[in-house]
């Protein structure tokens, strides 16, 4: 009887029902997208001259204004790593992302035009090509990088001249709390101490 008034008030109500498999799809997201960031592994490392630079998978991506610092294989292949991180967690977010990006490794190139996979590609690394073309990638890039942090709630992008690495970072941080906020809240609450037993009670016969 108490299953049967659950089934008719969820009928009656599917707003709750609707809500939470909303999260719990919201959760598997975030699970995949946690998946994600153990195989983009991004950390800062020191430089010698006690600078910070943002490292995927062992690998330097400096900022667009230090780039003429940058070795060129090196800078092109973490390149094609964080454009490969970006257009995967937006396929698990169902984001539509600007700019198209073709993934050839540390030779990618990302579309000059938003949603017109025809046009122009800009190349994502630096040996042989014009640096402002270089430039204009990574700001295209950065563009569908703050398509993601505003699809997890991050609505404020860094500014242009951040490193991309580093609002990367910040997208995998803010879905790591989005995943500790749904386990906080479906985890079940502290049970109270058990009743002492009571009295056993004999039968009369």
């Amino acid at each position: 009887a108490a299953r049967a008034r659950a089934a008719v008030a969820r009928a009656e109500d599917p707003q709750p029902a609707a809500e939470h498999t909303a999260r719990c799809v919201r959760f598997r997201q975030a699970q995949l997208l946690l998946g994600l960031r153990s195989v983009f592994v991004i950390r800062v490392v020191s430089d010698v001259d006690g600078t910070s630079t943002y490292t995927i998978n062992g690998l330097r991506l400096r900022a667009a204004s230090d780039v003429a610092r940058a070795d060129d294989e090196e800078h092109a292949t973490a390149l094609g790593y964080a454009a490969r991180a970006v257009c995967a967690a937006a396929a698990v977010l169902r984001v539509r992302l600007d700019y198209l990006v073709l993934h050839l490794g540390s030779r990618s190139r990302i579309s000059a035009v938003i949603g017109d996979e025809s046009a122009h590609f800009l190349p994502l690394y630096l040996r042989g090509v014009d640096p402002a073309a270089v430039r204009e990638a990574e700001a295209r890039l950065r563009a569908n990088l703050a398509q993601l942090l505003a699809a997890v709630g991050e609505p404020d992008p860094s500014p242009a001249h951040a490193s991309i690495l580093g609002d990367l970072e910040r997208f995998f941080v803010r879905v790591r709390e989005r995943a500790d906020a749904f386990s906080a809240a479906t985890a079940p609450g502290p049970r109270g101490p058990k009743a002492p037993p009571g009295k056993e009670v004999k039968s009369v016969s």
